[in-house]
C-alpha cells in the first residue's frame, strides 16, 4: 500500500520528471503489472522517468535507456542491445546427446566455440552472438547424435 500511495502522491502534480527507487519492492505480480502499465502510459505521454532497480529483467520492457552504476560510478549506459553488445556476454547452448557420446561431440567444437561443460548426456558451449547461427549449423551437422538443443541468449542481469 505504501508503494501505491507513493506513486499516487508523485502523480498528483503531473510531473514531467519522476525519480523512482525500487518502486516495485513488495508488490505482488498483479500490482507490478499495473505499475508498469502506468509507467508506460506516463512514458508515452512524455514524462521522463528514472528508475533505480536491481530487477533489470523486470524493467527492460518499459525502459528505453539503461545506466549501470557501481559504487557511484557510471560503468555503462545506452540501449539494452547496445549494452549487451558492448559487454560481449556469450550465447550459451546446451546440447543433449545420446548417453556416453558427450565427450566425442565436445571434441568437434573448435574456436570460436568454447566448450564449458561436458557430462555423460550434455555438452554446453558458448559463443559470441555474431557466431550463433554458425554454431547452430555446426550442431545441425551432428543431427543423428543430438537429442535436443537449448539456446540461452544473454540475460539483462548479466
Amino acid at each position: 500500500m505504501r508503494q501505491r500511495l507513493g506513486l499516487a502522491q508523485a502523480l498528483l502534480g503531473q510531473p514531467r520528471l519522476m525519480l523512482l527507487d525500487e518502486p516495485t519492492s513488495g508488490l505482488d505480480p498483479e500490482l507490478r503489472k499495473q505499475f508498469y502499465d502506468i509507467i508506460r502510459d506516463l512514458r508515452d505521454s512524455g514524462v521522463t522517468i528514472l528508475i533505480a532497480s536491481h530487477a533489470l529483467s523486470e524493467i527492460q520492457a518499459v525502459a528505453d535507456q539503461f545506466a549501470i552504476i557501481r559504487r557511484g560510478r557510471l560503468l555503462a549506459h545506452g540501449g539494452l542491445d547496445e549494452l549487451k553488445e558492448n559487454a560481449r556476454i556469450p550465447v550459451r547452448m546446451r546440447i543433449s546427446v545420446r548417453d556416453g557420446e558427450a565427450t566425442d561431440i565436445a571434441t568437434r567444437f573448435t574456436d570460436p566455440l568454447t566448450v564449458t561443460r561436458v557430462n555423460g548426456r550434455h555438452v554446453e558451449i558458448e559463443c559470441d552472438e555474431s557466431r550463433k547461427v554458425a554454431a547452430v549449423r555446426t550442431i545441425a551437422e551432428l543431427t543423428p547424435q543430438i537429442g535436443d538443443l537449448e539456446i540461452s541468449p544473454p540475460r539483462s542481469e548479466e
